[in-house]
């Protein structure tokens, strides 16, 4: 039942805070009508584990996932093998190009997308598509996750297309995700191809609207070691660009650098955060500072008002 709360919230929230820039022509409040269609899906999440709960994965709303047939987001096709579409400043839509080493031939690669204006030229689908973390065990928990997501996205598919008592308030709605809270599947309508990068390194479970949705608004103070002992090296195990697990030696500090870092990105305008380093004494970062570079240029040392300057000189 944990699970079903943390779903149902999340998705409540995708369709509430996520599209914040969709526009709409007919009367009504786009906002309300967003929350109930983030009802709907939710009540879909619901249904779906209480199917699983009582006929297991072997349910008819689950057919293919044992067999893990689905659109996988990150298994491209030969025309998007290395590419994306990228937006400049004016808004203006470019192609680019990358180094690529995923097969285009996978069983559950994507079909039939096409360029969509509506998404600034992005090829999509309209399905959903999934992404599963790397190196995460082919299990019934992933199977679960993927099920439910699955009645999540009839959902947004009938939202995308007006196909709803809401009509074409509805169909204003742009990207709607899906979170899972126990493997950290991904899930997204339309469905549409990623690059090699941020199928490495996306997780929901690290963003911001993730983060809001399970946590609320909330308090963050950071307290971090800036003393000495943080230039010690320990061994730790890294994914490597091609996808391997290795083991590397890092400063501690790094690590807590890094650490820091994926906390400040699940942070919203509705968080309070706060920075405190120490070393011999101990120091907080001004009102005006960016935690991002106050953390990132933050180095051992023996006298903490040091990292104060620094901070504020780089602001």
């Amino acid at each position: 039942m944990v699970s079903i709360i943390h779903f149902v919230t999340i998705t409540i929230l995708i369709l509430s805070n996520i599209v914040p820039f969709s526009y709409c022509d007919t009367t009504g409040d786009a906002m309300s009508t967003r929350e109930l269609m983030a009802m709907d899906a939710a009540n879909e999440i619901i249904k779906a584990f209480q199917t699983i709960d009582a006929q297991g994965l072997s349910a008819s709303i689950c057919d293919g996932i044992s067999d893990y047939k689905f659109p996988d987001m990150c298994m491209p096709d030969e025309e998007q093998g290395g590419k994306y579409v990228e937006s400049d400043e004016d808004g203006n839509t470019h192609e680019k190009s990358y180094e690529d080493t995923r097969p285009t031939d996978g069983k559950n690669t994507p079909q039939g997308l096409e360029s969509n204006e509506k998404f600034k030229g992005t090829r999509t689908g309209d399905f959903t598509g999934y992404k599963i973390q790397p190196d995460t065990p082919q299990n019934d928990k992933v199977r679960a996750e993927v099920c439910a997501a699955s009645m999540a996205g009839k959902a947004f598919d009938r939202s995308a297309k007006g196909d709803t008592i809401y009509g074409d308030l509805a169909a204003t709605t742009s990207w709607q995700y899906f979170g899972g809270q126990e493997t950290g599947l991904f899930a997204q309508y339309p469905a549409s191809i990623k690059t090699m990068c941020w199928c490495d390194k996306y997780d929901p479970r690290y963003r911001p609207w993730y983060a809001a949705a399970v946590t609320g608004p909330k308090d963050m103070i950071f307290v971090l070691d800036a003393s000495g002992s943080m230039r010690d090296k320990v061994e730790v195990k890294e994914i490597n660009e091609n996808g391997e697990e290795e083991v590397v030696e890092k400063e501690r500090l790094e690590i807590m650098k890094e650490a820091a870092i994926a906390q400040l990105n699940t942070a919203t305008f509705s968080d309070f955060i706060q920075v405190v380093v120490y070393s011999t004494g101990a120091d907080s970062s001004s009102g005006t500072c960016k935690f991002y570079i106050y953390i990132w240029y933050l180095h051992t040392h023996t006298n903490t008002h040091m990292c104060q300057l620094t901070c504020n000189f780089l602001t």
